[in-house]
């Protein structure tokens, strides 16, 4: 607990209570005699939450006794938008006047007068959430069995950041409070419950096939990140050194899902040793990484809960979220941060972690590349915001931003001092809290009072930098320019000479800089230790004028010209040659690309290298024998190293080139025939096998299948994005059309999956006919679909729907087939948000929104 937390203050006048509610009386009376709340109802401290109860499936219901250990005096407002309260009482059953206001979300309750350290026990229902948005309206999730899931297990999981608690238990949901925790709940005999802390109990009735299990926590942690999940779970368990100890760590999924979770694991245990070397200790008894189908991850302390999209940890977006969320185990977790406007504290700590944890896959020469290049801060977005401004979302200032932020730090003081002020933080703050303040002041001493000045300033700038870009004889000139005070770093480029040399440039504010080469061969690396984000970011801020001579007179200079050069450039490392990948390969032969590809220091940048080399053969000037030449090394390539961790540079256009001049369907000729027919591919595989084009009728036949027998939903989730792409780029030959279109109509009633349903309806749209006819059996698929209501993320997939719908009308919004469709909603259970696109159809005028 953190007794000098910052309190939560306000206060709440019971002529708003909606309801009321007394253990001795329902008269008026007792609200009348609090119209004015004392300030010490808010300013109270819970020492401990013990959560008693069962999960009620057929009314989609947490029954619940919740105890509450508060050191407090006369009455507290708790937190609670549950369903209902029934009783509030002292531990001996001494009942106790208490009154809900709904509209607030607050639970008063009448303490004894003299009381300074009191037990509550507090019976309630709360509502478990099948649609809706996790992340959004953060709560209790109770997921049915999902149709066209190929394991249709129910699973119950809480997902509380920011102020979620409050809604599966009355609390005091602010991050300052912290407090022990237990939960024992009541299940079927075949169901694990897992939850934050050790598992303590696990008793069996055989009479009702059911057992009750008690998970408790030995250390305080805030609301948001107090956890359980429920579901007909399979665990795989390995132990690690940690701290003098065998520390278990354990992947926990629903049973059916495939997976290497051993290798998951094993990478979860190299991350783990990569963040002890840096701030400490794991600081808990165990970690567990728990997965429910999205693609999603949420720390809670001891427990992390991640989407199935993330479960292979042989792609990049696996690994990097499950090292963002193990990060958190230290800050956020271990120390929290005192309100959700200090989130940067934990979020900015876990986003500039991920570098560290991915090094090896993105600076493989370990050149102490800071990682702020993968960061994309946006413009009018402070890492602290206005505090009179109601956080409702965090944006990027708190991840992004704060990690840069926090880049620029660690290249003032240097690692060593870095690293130890962190270090120092968790150890002064163990199982507390701390805010903007005391965390600037950590640095302060090495940073000196102007630095430490500026810090203050670059917290809540708003703006980011100008890079202006005019084009010059032989390169460019800038002039960076920073208008609100996010720079404390200079940014500094650096050019490397043919024969190792190099010299370096200071982007000197409000100067205008002249970029040029100096001698033949020379290349730019601009930002060599990668403390700033991509300049390019900055170019686009200062207008379409520089963003565009970025690229023609400023990226060209990136490119190292000649075999010395390039081989100087091999050291510049990984994410620097991502940049220059992103947009050209430097000129070779097709002789010295296994070389030049071996020298690569990023994952990214081999699969980046790849996608040139194809853009380079399939160059309708190049001769025979050289297209031959380079066909012959790009099929080694992707045979012999194949990228699965750099997938995700590639974006939309994939190796859409590469199928052009090697023949993929001959080169994975096995994988295709065990993904046609499930014989035992990875999901992995099923990802790097769905960056190439295939004949239309060979694509459909093959992805069909994935997207409706595969074992796994992500799987399935892969294919039906990579058959809507192919119809999106209109490669399906228009004799094909109705077989596709057939098929994405069905698959809106065959699934229940985000995923799936999501890109089944950008597929529709893809291959929607010209007439109401043709787009009948669509039509009536989103109808179901709208009247699903198990609409699981965010309410994107109805949304979308109603706008594929308004695409596939002919005349919509004013045909009378528009209408109808509208008219037959009258009975759907939609969110306000969606119902906005039904009111009002012009919003679907320029697409799918989400």
């Amino acid at each position: 607990m953190n007794t000098n937390r910052a309190k939560q203050a306000g206060v709440l006048s019971l002529t708003l209570f909606a309801a009321a509610c007394s253990s001795a009386s329902d008269d008026s009376g007792a609200l009348q005699s609090a119209l004015d709340t004392p300030s010490s109802e808010t300013d109270y401290d819970v020492e401990r939450y013990d959560l008693k109860g069962e999960l009620d499936w057929a009314r989609s219901r947490l029954v619940a006794t919740v105890g509450i250990q508060l050191r407090g005096h006369g009455a507290v407002l708790l937190d609670s938008a549950v369903s209902e309260i029934k009783a509030v009482r002292l531990e001996d059953g001494t009942p106790l006047p208490f009154a809900v206001d709904r509209e607030h979300q607050k639970l008063r309750v009448e303490l004894p007068s003299r009381a300074e350290s009191v037990r509550l026990e507090i019976d309630y229902e709360a509502e478990g959430a099948v649609s809706g948005g996790v992340g959004q309206s953060a709560r209790l999730y109770m997921m049915p069995a999902l149709e066209g899931d190929p394991a249709p297990v129910r699973a119950a999981f809480t997902f509380s950041e920011r102020w979620g608690a409050h809604w599966w238990m009355p609390s005091h949901d602010v991050p300052s409070d912290r407090a022990f925790f237990s939960v024992d709940m009541r299940i079927p005999a075949h169901e694990k419950l897992v939850a934050n802390g050790d598992l303590v109990s696990d008793e069996r009735d055989e009479a009702t096939n059911t057992h009750r299990v008690k998970f408790e926590s030995g250390f305080t942690l805030p609301t948001y990140i107090m956890a359980f999940n429920v579901a007909d779970l399979d665990v795989e368990t390995i132990h690690v050194r940690s701290g003098g100890r065998n520390l278990p760590l354990s992947i926990w999924h629903r049973r059916g899902i495939p997976n290497d979770y051993r290798a998951s694991l094993q990478e979860t245990a190299r991350a783990m040793k990569t963040y002890e070397a840096l701030v400490g200790p794991y600081p808990f008894n165990a970690y567990s990484q728990v997965f429910m189908p999205g693609g999603w991850g949420e720390e809670n302390a001891s427990i992390t809960l991640m989407g199935e999209t993330l479960l292979d940890y042989s792609l990049y977006d696996g690994v990097d979220v499950a090292g963002h969320e193990l990060a958190h185990q230290w800050f956020g977790d271990l120390v929290t941060n005192e309100t959700f406007y200090d989130a940067w504290f934990k979020e900015g700590m876990a986003t500039l972690l991920e570098m560290e944890n991915m090094r090896g896959y993105l600076d493989e020469e370990d050149l102490g590349l800071l990682g702020s290049e993968r960061n994309a801060p946006r413009d009018g977005e402070p890492i602290v915001r206005d505090r009179s401004i109601p956080i409702t979302t965090y944006g990027t200032g708190p991840y992004a931003r704060a990690a840069w932020l926090l880049s620029q730090i660690r290249s003032r003081i240097g690692n060593e001092g870095f690293w130890k002020t962190l270090r120092g933080v968790l150890r002064d703050h163990r199982y507390g809290t701390i805010g903007t303040d005391a965390f600037i002041e950590a640095f302060a001493p090495q940073l000196g009072s102007d630095t430490t000045a500026a810090v203050r300033r670059a917290v809540v700038a708003k703006s980011i930098p100008r890079l202006n870009v005019e084009a010059a004889a032989g390169g460019a000139t800038v002039t960076l320019r920073d208008p609100d005070g996010a720079l404390i770093t200079p940014m500094v480029v650096r050019w490397v000479s043919p024969d190792g040399s190099s010299r370096e440039q200071t982007l000197e504010l409000d100067r205008p800089v002249s970029l040029s080469r100096a001698v033949p061969g020379e290349f730019l690396v601009i930002d060599p230790l990668d403390v700033h984000p991509d300049a390019k970011l900055f170019a686009a801020q200062d207008g379409a004028a520089s963003d565009a001579k970025y690229e023609t007179s400023l990226a060209p200079l990136l490119v190292p010209q000649g075999r010395k050069s390039i081989g100087q450039w091999l050291h510049a490392g990984g994410l620097h040659q991502m940049a220059t990948l992103s947009r050209a390969l430097p000129t070779m032969s097709p002789g010295e690309f296994d070389g030049f590809v071996r020298g690569l220091d990023a994952k990214e940048a081999e699969a980046l290298a790849i996608q040139r080399a194809c853009d380079v053969a399939v160059d309708p000037k190049l001769d025979a024998p050289t297209r031959a030449a380079w066909s012959g090394v790009i099929a080694r390539a992707l045979v012999q190293r194949p990228p699965s961790l750099g997938l995700r540079a590639l974006g939309p256009k994939r190796w859409s080139t590469c199928g052009k001049v090697v023949d993929v369907e001959k080169l994975f000729a096995v994988d295709w025939a065990r993904l046609e027919g499930f014989g035992g591919i990875s999901e992995h595989r099923s990802a790097f096998l769905s960056q190439f084009d295939l004949p239309a009728a060979r694509q459909f036949a093959i992805w069909s299948r994935v997207a409706t027998r595969s074992r796994s939903l992500n799987e399935r989730g892969i294919a039906v994005t990579n058959l809507t792409r192919y119809a999106a780029e209109s490669l399906v030959p228009a004799a094909s059309l109705p077989s596709w279109r057939a098929f994405f109509a069905r698959l809106l009633t065959a699934s229940q999956d985000n995923t799936v349903l999501d890109q089944t309806i950008r597929g529709v749209v893809a291959t929607k006919g010209t007439t109401l006819s043709e787009n009948a059996a669509a039509i009536e698929g989103l109808n179901a679909v709208l009247h699903d209501p198990v609409d699981y993320w965010f309410g994107r997939v109805h949304g979308n729907a109603v706008c594929a719908a308004y695409a596939l009308i002919p005349g919509a919004p004013t045909s009378p087939a528009w209408q109808s469709f509208v008219a037959g909603l009258s009975d759907a259970n939609l969110q306000p948000s969606v119902l906005s696109f039904v009111n009002d159809p012009a919003r679907c005028a320029s697409g799918l929104p989400f």
